[in-house]
């Protein structure tokens, strides 16, 4: 066995057992969600991220209405070169 199919094996059996265990870690994922969910709500409070109310009266995250206005100055341009 050469020795770089075997530091490949070694490398794909570590990383796959590391995966496994992040993966069934469920305190880091309950971790890691709640700080995803805090950000996202700190974002939106403060005016980076904008919602909207669906039928069904889930939020759900929309396009900022900077970037529409922003286009269309790009396209509107008339300012010579």
């Amino acid at each position: 066995m050469y020795v770089e199919q075997w530091m490949f094996w070694v490398t794909a059996i570590v990383f796959t057992a590391s995966g496994y265990y992040f993966a069934s870690n469920h305190f880091v994922y309950q971790d890691v969600k709640r700080i995803t969910q805090n950000v996202i709500d700190t974002l939106t409070a403060e005016g980076f991220l904008y919602t909207e109310f669906d039928d069904r009266g889930e939020e759900q995250l929309v396009r900022h209405p900077f970037h529409d206005t922003h286009l269309e100055e790009e396209q509107d341009d008339t300012r010579s070169s």
